[in-house]
């Protein structure tokens, strides 16, 4: 597809969106949207999840244990991001450090439009950019102090330098997305290949070096870092609440009404009946499976296959907040900026991703600070709560299922990048 400069209808529309989003951003993070948010509402506030990297920073300053550690629910990523967060701390104060951070998202936002604009056909640029401004995941990811939505913007850089043979390149700004947040990792079956295994393999083992030589280092934090990222988490009275926002969430807190024992008492999966522990464990495989054999089958183009495998990440996780699916954003534009129409489905399921729930309607009046409306729900407003963001995931996925096994023949695994990415003109 051949690139031409933005028409100045484009331009406006761009520029209008942009507007938008900058005081959508500033109205979330200056607490007048708090209502539409249960992260807002209830949880420590503006710059919770960025005071999680700040504490790891000074915990690994002082030899001190990281994993599970600090404000929330503690930190559980790549110990390197501790180190990074150590060393600006020595330098910058966190106050600063969070507003610096705020405006390095929204760099990562102008980036990801600047894409749509030299990228998408240009009947879609301008829906585009609204999609974009209008994510509210992303407004709420910048008001958190999280990393996801960088850590998405920096695997689409990585693809960009694939494209273009820049594997050292690639390397890099993939590994970087990984220690910024490890969720990056979900794309790595979008783009394996003959041509990739091998830089991939390169940053798996950087990244894995350098991790076990922290855990080497620290006895103990590696169970630690496992039970944080991958057990279920024991804790009375939080393992159902209103932060979830992903099927394993719903499926949690669909089982835990159905067996009678109050959400604010549970305190571990194995007060579940055996056939619910046995569905939360089963499915997760399921999901995986599909994606692995859909893949495996058809080869689908990278557009796709990113989108399969992230949706397939927010089915099976146990831990999906309302701002992680800031990430979700960049493989939906990576899909949207493709010369093929889009499925409807799609488009049906990213509009639900991107307006907020009705959360609104459904909060109580409580104190501040770490407490929870799901306590005093009933199953109706809990069940539609936590339904929404998993439905539209569930329909992206079917969209993407149905269009990839609709088409009349699958991508050579050899080609599968160049359908995606070859994006010389007017991006390099």
């Amino acid at each position: 597809m051949r690139l031409t400069p933005p028409t100045n209808r484009r331009t406006v529309g761009v520029a209008a969106a942009v507007l938008v989003h900058l005081v959508l951003v500033g109205l979330t993070l200056f607490g007048r949207l708090d209502r539409f948010y249960d992260d807002a509402m209830h949880r420590l506030g503006r710059g919770t999840d960025f005071s999680v990297y700040v504490d790891a920073g000074t915990r690994l300053w002082h030899g001190l244990p990281l994993f599970g550690e600090g404000p929330a629910f503690g930190f559980r990523y790549h110990p390197l991001l501790a180190a990074w967060s150590a060393l600006v701390g020595r330098v910058i104060p966190p106050a600063i450090a969070y507003w610096l951070w705020c405006g390095v998202i929204e760099l990562g936002f102008i980036a990801l439009v600047a894409y749509v604009v030299h990228r998408a056909p240009r009947e879609r640029v301008i829906p585009l950019a609204w999609l974009c401004a209008l994510y509210t995941p992303l407004h709420l990811e910048i008001f958190m102090g999280q990393l996801s939505f960088v850590s998405g913007v920096l695997v689409l850089g990585g693809f960009i330098f694939l494209a273009n043979r820049r594997l050292a390149s690639f390397t890099v700004a993939a590994c970087v997305a990984v220690i910024a947040k490890p969720i990056a990792l979900v794309l790595a079956p979008a783009v394996l290949d003959r041509r990739t295994w091998r830089p991939l393999a390169v940053g798996a083992g950087a990244l894995a070096g350098s991790a076990a030589l922290y855990f080497a280092l620290m006895p103990g934090e590696f169970a630690r870092f496992v039970a944080v990222n991958f057990v279920p988490i024991d804790m009375a009275g939080w393992m159902v609440h209103a932060g979830h926002h992903g099927l394993n969430g719903f499926l949690t807190t669909l089982f835990t009404r159905e067996s009678g024992i109050p959400v604010a008492d549970i305190a571990s999966l194995k007060e579940l009946p055996a056939w619910s522990r046995a569905v939360l464990a089963v499915y997760p495989a399921g999901v995986l499976a599909l994606a692995g054999l859909t893949a495996w089958r058809r080869r689908p183009p990278v557009e796709l296959a990113a989108l399969l495998w992230t949706c397939s990440f927010f089915l099976v996780y146990k831990d999906i907040w309302e701002h992680s699916y800031a990430f979700m954003l960049v493989p939906l534009v990576i899909y949207f900026c493709r010369a093929e129409a889009p499925s409807r489905l799609v488009i049906v399921g990213a509009i639900v991703i991107a307006l907020p729930t009705a959360f609104v309607f459904y909060d109580v009046p409580l104190s501040p600070g770490p407490n929870d409306p799901e306590r005093l729900w009933s199953l109706a407003t809990s069940l539609a709560y936590h339904a929404t963001k998993p439905a539209g995931v569930i329909v992206i996925m079917v969209g993407v299922l149905r269009e990839t096994f609709g088409s009349r023949s699958a991508a050579r695994p050899s080609r599968r990048l160049h359908r995606l990415l070859s994006v010389v003109n007017g991006i390099t």
